[in-house]
């Protein structure tokens, strides 16, 4: 059988070129679980032997998706089976003549990197498989040498393939290979890859394994934040890697179509089988695509984010980036230029080069404007502009930027009560309201709090330590016994103060919040019968006068009136008659 060993420098610059390009670690282990070669992290985090069964598993099947690592068949008996340092592991066999000898490995020990490798599987699993092949090609190279590294062609395959700006430069700092999005950047500035080597070879100087000190002088020179990162082989620096980041994302190169969206059920995030649930999925089915602003509504604490970037990641734009911003957190001083960037020299203190706002980040993606009900009454009008026009411009600026991007925001407050008083604009409610959706609260729903606790249970085992995976009956039954003042996360919060306090292998009611395990069920105090008929008769009128207006803001207005009541009191009967 081939030994991997015998052709590890030319596999090594491969494995060290990639991982810096896709921002994951890499190795590549022999058919007895050696490791051949890695990046540092993944030597620091997991060691140089690797755990033998998951290797034959994934020689005999070629590839495989580790996504939940500790938690699988083949992770048994493995020495990380309850502390698994990895997050997510991309998996595949290294075949030559149609015989296994290897597996090569993409791995992210973040949260951030699972996330991006979750939601772009196909992308890496194509990547890797590209890679696989590549080694492949070394080997037989390596036998029958050519005048060209075959690390240097797979490099450059892949750099085709990828929607940013990429080039490549040598030790002197020559550039070496651009792709076709680097290639239409530099027509646009009318550059030639020989410019930007004359730009930054004199300044070119490597410290570390950190970002390269062109980047500051390229960027500003082309007008555009740059990335660049040094390629290290041997502890040698052999050249590195330009990433340009433009205004707004670029478009993906005909030569490379993106490849179809992957099937994951996004929308199953969304925890319960209740009717209220399942109407709220059969719901955003049916608007997932669409380009509409969403208005998500609910108490605190339901999950309004949560089911914001789920609609964002069964959409279209799932490869886009997601944004959030949150409307209470942001001093009014800075929200302009959060929201739509600004300028170089458009305020004190402000950055060379000027700033994207969120807007532009957003660009191609959704961008989620949490506790819209908080946004500072002099923004609303720039933000409805923004809105109609499909246009920005940036603080300071004067050039119209146009955007492409989706807007879903949520609040806690009844909007329309706000724009009764004055605190929020009726135009940008119903710009934004096109597509409402209502998140019921917890109590509403109560016959999904079992499913919702033993998510919560699992996600906390590896924030706990606790290998707990089973709750009792009883303590079910005080769950869901329990009003939920603070909705699904109360809830999360109790399952994973519960896991702390819990001493067994299964959570107890014993363990449960006081406020949860101490509650007695009071009966409900039954309204008096004068008291009822009152009741009965204020809800006919409303119905009545609400058929003859209408139910939109002035409609509510005029039925106000006519009722000779308070705007602010009949929105109170309408919730507490349910009229709404």
């Amino acid at each position: 059988m081939v030994s991997l060993d015998l052709f590890k420098p030319a596999i090594e610059k491969v494995i060290t070129g990639f991982s810096d390009i896709l921002n994951v670690d890499a190795a590549v282990i022999n058919g007895n679980g050696q490791l051949v070669t890695s990046t540092e992290r993944y030597l620091k985090q997991k060691g140089a032997l690797v755990h033998v069964p998951s290797i034959e598993l994934v020689l005999s099947q070629g590839q495989y998706l580790v996504d939940k690592p500790g938690a699988m068949d083949m992770c048994t008996g493995c020495r990380f089976s309850t502390h698994c340092p990895a997050k997510v592991e991309l998996l595949s066999s290294i075949k030559v003549a149609n015989q296994p000898i290897g597996v090569v490995s993409l791995t992210s020990f973040t949260k951030e990197g699972q996330n991006r490798l979750s939601k772009n599987t196909e992308k890496y699993q194509q990547i890797l498989t590209e890679i696989t092949e590549m080694i492949t090609t070394i080997i037989h190279l390596e036998r029958s040498p050519s005048s060209r590294e075959p690390y240097s062609l797979l490099l450059e395959e892949t750099l085709h393939a990828a929607c940013d700006a990429y080039l490549t430069f040598d030790r002197n700092g020559k550039l070496a290979f651009h792709n076709a999005a680097a290639d239409s950047y530099l027509r646009k500035h009318h550059l030639q890859p020989d410019d930007l080597s004359r730009m930054f070879s004199p300044s070119l100087a490597v410290e570390g394994d950190g970002p390269l000190p062109i980047a500051n002088c390229l960027g500003d020179k082309l007008g555009a934040p740059i990335e660049a990162s040094p390629i290290i082989v041997d502890n040698q620096f052999v050249g590195g890697v330009l990433k340009i980041v433009a205004d707004r994302p670029q478009a993906v190169p005909a030569a490379f179509p993106r490849p179809a969206l992957p099937n994951r059920g996004s929308l199953d995030k969304i925890i319960g089988t209740s009717p209220a649930v399942n109407a709220l999925k059969q719901k955003t089915e049916k608007i997932k695509n669409s380009s509409s602003t969403v208005l998500i509504t609910g108490e605190t604490g339901t999950g309004k984010g949560h089911l914001a970037r789920a609609i964002h990641e069964a959409s279209n734009r799932a490869y886009q980036p997601f944004v959030a911003i949150n409307c209470a957190s942001i001093p009014e001083n800075l929200f302009e230029s959060e929201l739509f960037g600004y300028e170089e020299g458009a305020f004190t203190g402000a950055k060379k080069g000027g700033k994207p706002g969120r807007f532009e980040l957003a660009h191609g993606g959704t961008l989620f404007l949490d506790e819209i009900g908080d946004m500072p009454l002099a923004i609303q009008p720039k933000l409805l502009r923004v809105l109609q026009e499909m246009t920005l411009e940036r603080v300071g600026g004067t050039r119209s930027i146009p955007i492409d991007v989706r807007i879903i925001a949520a609040t806690n407050h009844d909007l329309e009560e706000l724009v009764a008083q004055k605190k929020f604009r009726a135009d940008l409610y119903y710009r934004l309201g096109v597509i409402p959706i209502a998140i019921p609260s917890l109590r509403e729903r109560l016959e999904d709090v079992p499913l919702l606790a033993e998510s919560f249970l699992h996600k906390c085992v590896g924030k706990t330590g606790k290998a707990i995976h089973a709750i009792s009956h009883e303590a079910l039954e005080r769950l869901q016994r329990y009003t939920w003042p603070g909705n699904v996360r109360e809830l999360e919060n109790a399952i994973e103060y519960a896991m702390n306090m819990e001493s067994e292998d299964v959570l107890t009611a014993d363990s449960l919040p006081d406020r949860i395990r101490m509650q007695q069920t009071v009966p409900a105090v039954q309204a008096s019968p004068i008291k009822a008929k009152l009741a009965d008769v204020q809800i006919e009128a409303i119905r009545q006068a609400l058929q003859k207006h209408g139910s939109d803001l002035k409609g509510k207005q005029e039925v106000a009136r006519e009722l000779g009541i308070g705007i602010r009191t009949l929105y109170r009967k309408l919730k507490a008659y349910q009229l709404t």
